[in-house]
């Protein structure tokens, strides 16, 4: 796979309490978070960030996740109570090498998966499904393989557009 970032997903659950259950989504000086209930009566609690400012704030620690945690204006309102220790996972946007062949043909984030801010990956989820279902249609009912490389192409340009527009705004916020 090829990773075009460096995201990471610091995490946890507490109570769900009496706040929203539905998304809550808030910007933060070296991030964002996000907050959503869960079907168990809890909430996740996710900030994401590059993995040096991860390392930096420590938010793989209790104290760390704590102060990041007090300096959000909504979320900390919603996230009282962790249940569980802070946890890392990378977040990064990442595209397979190998999208489509006899083999294998992968669509949505199994294909490839982009900066979740940017907004597109319920729709490019859902294109890439109806592209890839194309190829596999023209494998299937005419013996054509040249449909997975229509397919790798395009989700190779549409990867790479993503990528494009995630640098001019990195490069306008800095």
């Amino acid at each position: 796979a090829t990773v075009s970032d460096r995201l990471v997903a610091a995490w946890t659950s507490c109570a769900a309490g009496d706040g929203p259950q539905e998304l809550v989504v808030e910007a933060a000086a070296d991030g964002w978070w996000y907050t959503m209930g869960l079907s168990d009566r809890h909430r996740a609690v996710v900030f994401v960030t590059d993995t040096d400012i991860a390392r930096r704030l420590a938010l793989d620690s209790q104290e760390g996740w704590g102060e990041a945690l007090g300096h959000t204006r909504f979320v900390s309102q919603l996230a009282r109570q962790a249940t569980d220790p802070p946890r890392l996972s990378p977040a990064a946007g990442r595209r397979l090498a190998t999208v489509a062949n006899d083999d294998l043909v992968a669509a949505g984030d199994a294909a490839a998966a982009f900066d979740p801010l940017s907004g597109h990956g319920v729709a490019r989820a859902m294109r890439s499904g109806v592209f890839a279902a194309y190829a596999v249609a023209d494998r299937l009912m005419r013996q054509d393989p040249t449909g997975f490389a229509r397919y790798s192409a395009w989700l190779s340009r549409d990867a790479a557009r993503s990528e494009e527009h995630t640098s001019e705004l990195q490069s306008h916020h800095d």
